[in-house]
């Protein structure tokens, strides 16, 4: 079990490592990384502040959109000289993501997709290859393309500046603003961002030359599941084109994410059943990592509860407990647990903080594009709202009833606490006088 550093939190999954040792949850990380931003931000805008005070100001905003034309030229041709030369040796390019920040553009095709972001800083290449063959040869040429391509720029840039009747200065600018990237790049360097921890293109240089066969083989099975996965992210929240994205990930021999994309999208469009079964079937028959497990585990939980299974009551105790156990940073597992134990209607106290800590959690930025975050609040309030009936606390249960019944009055669990209501003499929903309700 590893120990979270901010908040204490134990857990055995989801922990990153940072420079000096410590461990963090993902929401303390995310809230870190927002704090240092925050202060970057500061930093830069007293920077700003300072030069404009000592008159610069006409000079140095020249220079400081010279310098984000120069670093988003950059950047846009280190990240197609990966993908151009990846897909000229055979690798499937995926995505092309050029910046940081919100989305500026997207452009998908059947095959590819490629973004830009608002802030002109760093950006990636997805890619992955069908076959093993040469494969230390071909992957070290691929990452070797960005920094080259850099290098590529600079020599246009001396070449063809002065033509165009660009200053030496300039000229001389836009040639060290691409050696700069390109050095910067093959630094070897591990990284921890959203993504996880991540090689420059300096350290992969120095790894690729050392892969094991077994990690070549790991690499290249894996690459259906990357293929996969992709297309589940284009699909976004449309579960008709999920389905069909991931189909292929039930005959995996191993089970992935695109597998729980599966299964999710199966719930999604109504057939809850199926996709309990299907999870259920995908644990039983096939090995699957331990972050795929607990996804699992945790969705069997919660369609257990939703469908009130009450023959299967063991198996949705034993599943959260686990996953809650694993991962209890979790927002979405903190409302799976919660919902377990107020659907079972024990230690209804507990269930009560599960439900409103996932609430809290569920509108951190981390879990923005995670699925329809305002449904899944919905659904935990109607949990929520069947605690507090069950504990006699009939004024918070039709208050969080009435809140789940604004984001999903479709939810099965709504009309249950509604028919609880009902058996106690109480309405539905507050009446304007704003009486606390009593049973009759």
């Amino acid at each position: 079990m590893t120990r979270c550093a901010a908040c204490g939190v134990t857990g055995a999954l989801g922990f990153q490592r940072v420079r000096g040792g410590q461990h963090f949850c993902p929401p303390c990380l995310s809230a870190r990384r927002r704090k240092r931003r925050t202060q970057w931000w500061i930093f830069d805008v007293a920077l700003v502040a300072l030069i404009l005070s000592f008159g610069g100001g006409s000079d140095f905003l020249a220079l400081e959109s010279a310098f984000l034309g120069v670093g988003l030229v950059g950047i846009v041709a280190h990240e197609l000289g990966h993908a151009l030369v990846g897909a000229a040796l055979g690798f499937r390019v995926l995505t092309i993501s050029v910046g940081a920040g919100p989305s500026l553009l997207q452009i998908r095709r059947r095959q590819w997709s490629f973004e830009l972001h608002l802030l002109p800083v760093g950006g990636f290449v997805r890619i992955a290859s069908p076959h093993r063959r040469a494969y230390r040869v071909r992957n070290w040429l691929v990452v070797l393309a960005g920094p080259m391509a850099n290098v590529f720029v600079a020599w246009l840039a001396l070449e063809m500046l002065p033509a165009l009747g660009a200053s030496d200065t300039v000229t001389w600018d836009a040639v060290f603003g691409q050696v700069v990237i390109a050095a910067i790049n093959l630094l070897p360097l591990r990284v921890t961002t959203a993504r996880g921890v991540q090689s420059s293109d300096g350290q992969q240089l120095l790894d690729i030359p050392r892969l094991t066969a077994a990690q070549i083989d790991e690499r290249v099975a894996a690459f259906g599941e990357a293929v996969r996965t992709e297309q589940v992210r284009r699909a976004e929240s449309d579960p008709a084109a999920v389905l069909a994205a991931t189909h292929g990930a039930l005959t995996a021999d191993v089970v992935g994410i695109s597998a729980v994309h599966h299964v999710l999208a199966l719930a999604n469009s109504g057939r809850m059943d199926d996709a309990l079964s299907t999870a259920r079937e995908l644990l039983r028959t096939k090995p699957a990592p331990p972050e795929i497990r607990v996804n699992l585990l945790n969705a069997i939980a919660w369609w257990i509860a939703v469908l009130d299974r009450r023959e299967d009551e063991a198996e949705a105790e034993s599943a959260s407990h686990e996953a809650i156990s694993l991962a209890p940073w979790s927002a979405p597992f903190q409302g799976t647990r919660g919902a377990v134990l107020a659907w079972r209607g024990v230690d209804l106290q507990q269930a009560i903080a599960w439900l409103e800590s996932a609430g809290k959690g569920l509108r951190q930025p981390q879990y923005r594009g995670a699925g329809d975050i305002p449904k899944m609040v919905a659904h935990d309030q109607a949990f929520l709202a069947l605690a507090h009936v069950r504990r006699g606390d009939l004024y918070s249960g039709r208050m969080a009833l009435q809140a789940a019944s604004r984001g999903d009055s479709s939810f099965p669990v709504v009309s249950r606490v509604e028919r609880l209501l009902a058996e106690a003499g109480v309405e539905p929903f507050p009446t304007h006088s704003g009486a606390v309700p009593t049973a009759t």
